[in-house]
């Protein structure tokens, strides 16, 4: 929202954005695991073990490095979802503005 009112642009390093959201993401499994019953969390732990054997490059802190190819095809996705995002915000944006146009008239 920022870009249309001001023609603001950020930029943050891929290695920045990767840190805090994989930061993000630890505190956001740490409250969705207060708010589950024990018997939820031994499952999801076991599936997580599972997992892991699977996805090491998954977990954070990184128990291995990420590949060149895992990298690039994590900052293709992070574009597309930004893309997505910004165009389905901005399609929201127009639609609140005609509608408190429309009420005007």
């Amino acid at each position: 929202m920022l870009d249309v009112f001001l023609n603001y642009d950020l930029v943050i390093k891929g290695s920045e954005y990767a840190r805090y959201y994989f930061i993000l993401w630890t505190l956001a499994e740490d409250l969705r695991n207060v708010s589950q019953s024990a018997e939820e969390i031994r499952e999801k732990e076991l599936a997580r073990r599972r997992k892991r054997k699977r996805d090491d490059w998954a977990e954070f802190p990184f128990v291995q490095p990420i590949s060149a190819e895992k990298m690039l095809e994590l900052q293709k996705n992070t574009a597309r979802a930004e893309l997505f995002l910004k165009e389905r915000h901005e399609k929201e944006f127009i639609l609140a503005l005609a509608d408190k146009f429309k009420g005007k008239e």
